[in-house]
């Protein structure tokens, strides 16, 4: 819902991500959008270079190694380069010509919300989509469901699904293979959860201090479900 909780959360991620600089659209009472670039250094770095920028992200999305690395030429940025290498070795695996995309559709994290549990985003190298259902009747968890998608082939029988591969109480997202790298993002995300709703359960307040801009979907979301639950 927010890219804020990256400098606390991802930080390994600041040398590549535009957190702080995120854009938030909100369109009536059940949708709502976040832009988040990519291979650009987060604003609480000051200043980064352009090859620091394109290492750290092909570090940190598993591409490093010998022969991966990509070199910024001068006059030339990270997005620049990275989009180009995405398209030329992305485009090829999944069977289609991506040099139409721009930059930010190959490489930004283009987040939507559709009220009240549907999220799809990222990009077209980590098409995800996030859906939260009811854990029964228990309103302190809920389901979080995970899907990668692919595009499917312009000849050939579609693809089978996927097996359902569900994580027990006591395993974590980087117990999970087909998550790949994105496994210890996820725990990350979800590392504090726990102490989270335990702080919020014991609040004194009448409600939570939200970000007017930074967390202006999260506010969204709350509002919308009031006016359901007030009817």
């Amino acid at each position: 819902m927010e890219s804020y909780h990256v400098l606390a959360t991802h930080p390994q991620a600041l040398a590549y991500l535009g957190d702080a600089n995120s854009q938030y659209d909100i369109w009536g009472d059940h949708v709502s959008r976040q832009l988040n670039t990519q291979a650009v250094a987060s604003p609480h770095l000051g200043e980064v270079s352009q090859q620091v920028i394109a290492d750290a992200m092909l570090m940190d999305l598993g591409h490093a190694g010998e022969g991966n690395m990509l070199k910024v030429p001068d006059g030339m940025t990270a997005r620049q380069v990275i989009a180009k290498g995405v398209q030329d070795s992305i485009g090829p695996a999944l069977g289609t010509d991506l040099s139409h995309l721009s930059i930010s559709e190959t490489l930004d994290t283009i987040e939507y919300f559709l009220f009240p549990n549907f999220h799809p985003w990222a990009n077209i190298t980590v098409p995800l989509v996030y859906r939260f259902r009811p854990n029964g009747n228990d309103p302190d968890s809920s389901i979080m469901d995970i899907l990668i998608l692919r595009p499917c082939p312009k000849d050939g029988p579609r693809p089978e699904p996927a097996p359902l591969h569900i994580l027990r109480d006591d395993e974590m997202f980087s117990d999970a293979p087909e998550l790949g790298g994105l496994g210890p993002v996820f725990d990350q995300d979800t590392s504090n959860l726990e102490r989270l709703q335990i702080g919020l359960k014991a609040a004194r307040k009448p409600g939570i201090t939200l970000g007017n801009y930074q967390e202006a979907r999260v506010r969204h979301i709350h509002q919308t479900l009031d006016k359901y639950l007030v009817g």
